[in-house]
């Protein structure tokens, strides 16, 4: 008969686990969601700005000029006509566009300069700094101009539709005084007239007072004139305006048009239509927008992959959550412990959702036999 035994050598055990030392790795996967706002601005923005799919547009900016003569004579005619709307689609994609039209008497579009003005009670018409141009002007006599010009405004010619779909560039037309407009958030209107007097700039000439005297109206204002004599003769009528010789136009810019916005792109739109971005990333972060019309919104899961573990061995895993803001830096560790099944193990996790305008990165990842 024989007796077999098994022995355990206890003395060992330690050696078998520094034989056999534990390694882990992490892969991690980011998603990134870019959520934008589309659409048109706000007239006043709010906090945080806002954005509206729909902008609808109505009225008309008009210029009627006139020279300075005792009897004048029309010498420029010029209108900007809104109509329509536009819109944009939860992707950002403009389906409709409303009209901004221009119709002038004088469809060459020969606009004659408009020097600094020389006279203190003329101004630039487009309200610039000189030199600028005054747009709208026709007068047959002038060669550069068009041999026409019908004062019937159902006659004047399309010239162009001057639509940029940028609401700010879009609202801008003739002169109007600069308080005038009433705006809201959502709307933007202008009701208002400018009466104004401007010279335009001639060829060189030499001119006299013809002795003719009478008064020249320009809005509220009278201002005495006497009609010139130039040498060689212009083709645009030349006068003395308040002691001042020029080439003048009298001239209202009358505008009566709005702009409503409707359909808000909310962030929630943004964030259902939101560009997603896969990455390789560790780090989460939550940044809604504040002044902007983007929101990052960054999810983070990670896989920790142990190996060359001893079954029936209890294991930690340790993980490093390092939260980041402004003035912040918090590391928290986070344990994982587990006894080995196999020789190796799988974890799967993701890095909490961190706090406005905060980050947290999953990092340092180590493993230990469990005490």
């Amino acid at each position: 008969m024989s007796i077999t035994f098994s022995v355990i050598d206890l003395s060992c055990q330690q050696a078998d686990q520094s034989f056999f030392q534990p390694q882990i790795s992490m892969a991690t996967v980011s998603t990134t969601k870019y959520a934008q706002l589309h659409g048109y601005s706000e007239f006043i923005p709010s906090s945080p700005p806002k954005k509206y799919r729909k902008a609808t547009l109505t009225g008309v900016s008009e210029r009627i000029g006139f020279t300075a003569e005792e009897t004048p004579r029309m010498a420029a005619g010029a209108r900007y006509t809104w109509s329509g709307f536009g819109e944009f689609d939860l992707q950002g994609v403009q389906t409709a566009s409303y009209s901004k039209k221009f119709f002038a008497q004088c469809s060459k579009q020969y606009w004659p300069l408009v020097p600094l003005q020389l006279n203190p009670h003329a101004i630039s018409p487009s309200g610039a700094i000189p030199p600028t141009y005054f747009v709208g002007y026709c007068w047959p006599a002038d060669l550069s101009s068009c041999p026409v010009c019908d004062p019937n405004i159902n006659n004047w010619p399309f010239i162009s539709d001057q639509t940029t779909n940028v609401l700010q560039l879009d609202l801008a037309a003739f002169l109007y005084p600069v308080n005038s407009p009433v705006a809201t958030a959502t709307s933007w209107s202008v009701n208002a007239q400018v009466a104004g007097l401007t010279a335009l700039s001639s060829p060189p000439h030499t001119s006299a007072g013809s002795g003719s005297f009478y008064n020249v109206t320009v809005g509220a204002q009278t201002f005495p004139a006497e009609s010139a004599f130039t040498t060689p003769p212009l083709a645009f009528p030349v006068v003395f305006v308040a002691g001042y010789e020029g080439a003048y136009i009298n001239f209202i810019d009358a505008s009566n048009y709005s702009a409503v916005l409707s359909e808000e792109y909310t962030d929630a739109d943004a964030l259902a239509n939101a560009q997603v971005v896969v990455g390789t990333g560790a780090t989460t972060q939550n940044a809604p927008r504040t002044t902007g019309f983007v929101s990052v919104y960054t999810t983070v899961d990670f896989t920790l992959n142990a190996s060359n573990l001893i079954v029936g061995r209890d294991y930690l895993i340790t993980v490093d959550l390092w939260e980041k803001a402004t003035g912040v830096s918090v590391h928290t560790p986070k344990q994982y412990g587990f006894t080995a099944a196999a020789t190796s193990h799988v974890i799967h996790d993701s890095v909490p959702t961190p706090a406005d305008n905060h980050t947290i990165t999953v990092r340092t990842p180590s493993i230990a036999f469990a005490p």
